[in-house]
């Protein structure tokens, strides 16, 4: 199964903040930087009026930002989803960080933080993988 790149955008460690719908239209994630952390938010998406995220579902750390290694570099980030839109992945600077999929109802990230709440529809319950990336094959859309 392909993936197809959402979004690919450059930004800088400490403000960012990006959304992408699936391409089923039913949820998306929010990918955003405070300052402090870097989280990955799988959230329902609302259609209503100008649109975009609604209620969150999980969230996955990805960072902190005082611990990344040149973080006044800038970095890129990509939202890649599986055709269906069942899943996406994330990556920073080409390198797998977390995976929301919601078809197999799982969710992943390097440091299995924080544990799901117990309104996820994610369970946690695999070790991280890198092979996980398999089902994605990143190409561009368009």
């Amino acid at each position: 199964m392909a993936g197809v790149v959402h979004v690919d955008e450059m930004f800088t460690v400490g403000e960012a903040f990006f959304a992408s719908p699936s391409p089923s239209g039913e949820w998306g994630v929010v990918f955003e930087d405070d300052g402090d952390t870097g989280y990955l938010y799988a959230t329902k998406w609302n259609h209503a009026g100008a649109g975009g995220p609604a209620a969150p579902m999980d969230a996955l750390h990805i960072y902190n930002a005082a611990n990344v290694t040149d973080r006044a570099k800038p970095s890129r980030l990509q939202l890649v989803w599986t055709e269906t839109g069942s899943a996406v992945a994330l990556l920073l600077n080409g390198y797998l960080h977390a995976i929301f999929d919601l078809g197999q109802a799982r969710c992943f990230c390097r440091n299995n933080f924080p544990p799901p709440n117990g309104r996820s529809p994610f369970r946690r319950d695999e070790a991280w993988d890198p092979g996980l990336m398999e089902q994605f094959r990143p190409r561009k859309s368009g």
